[in-house]
């Protein structure tokens, strides 16, 4: 629960807080990018629907209408237009990732991985997205992402076997949390 707690208060705070460096001469945000996983059975979804109760009349209270800051099972190109409507935040939550999970794997993608935004919501660095149609020309200044995703652990081992989310340095961005269950049997040897 502790690491859901803090995947939450880092969703919440988005770009509205920064902490200075022990130096003080840099300023990190507290997004944070967390993947949590765990057996079935083990009470992932139990424990989000508390967190869940809290946060929609959080949300609701605090956002204007039409602006929703939680956001699951959504593709890079609707993530960026929530991004634009919404300050530039967005917290990526789920008690079932493996949607988001497959979506960061390239679900539709007709070749590669989708972590483009992910990688620049993580960093605060700008981001411009133009299509040939014109449909969608947005700029992104300085977009903050928080995740917190609740996966089985085959979905987390799916994306440490890819090896380009390792050289995009996504995987070096994510916090992964195993919460270990003895009747768990995984099988490894896809």
């Amino acid at each position: 629960v502790v690491p859901q707690v803090l995947g939450t208060i880092g969703g919440l705070v988005g770009k509205n807080v920064d902490v200075c460096t022990t130096e003080g001469d840099e300023y990190l945000r507290l997004n944070t990018y967390t993947f949590i996983s765990a057996c079935t059975g083990i009470g992932k979804s139990r424990s989000s629907q508390c967190i869940q109760r809290q946060l929609r009349p959080l949300e609701d209270s605090l956002l204007p209408i039409n602006r929703k800051l939680l956001v699951e099972d959504i593709t890079s190109e609707q993530l960026i237009i929530r991004l634009a409507a919404n300050n530039e935040c967005a917290f990526v939550y789920s008690s079932d990732g493996r949607q988001i999970c497959n979506n960061i794997l390239g679900a539709y993608r007709k070749n590669g991985t989708d972590e483009g935004i992910y990688l620049k919501g993580y960093s605060g660095d700008m981001h411009d997205t133009e299509r040939k149609m014109g449909d969608l020309n947005i700029r992104l200044n300085s977009p903050c992402i928080n995740m917190l995703v609740l996966v089985q652990p085959e979905k987390v081992y799916e994306l440490f076997e890819n090896k380009r989310l390792y050289e995009s340095g996504l995987l070096e961005r994510c916090f992964f949390v195993n919460i270990p269950f003895k009747k768990c049997k995984l099988d490894t040897k896809k």
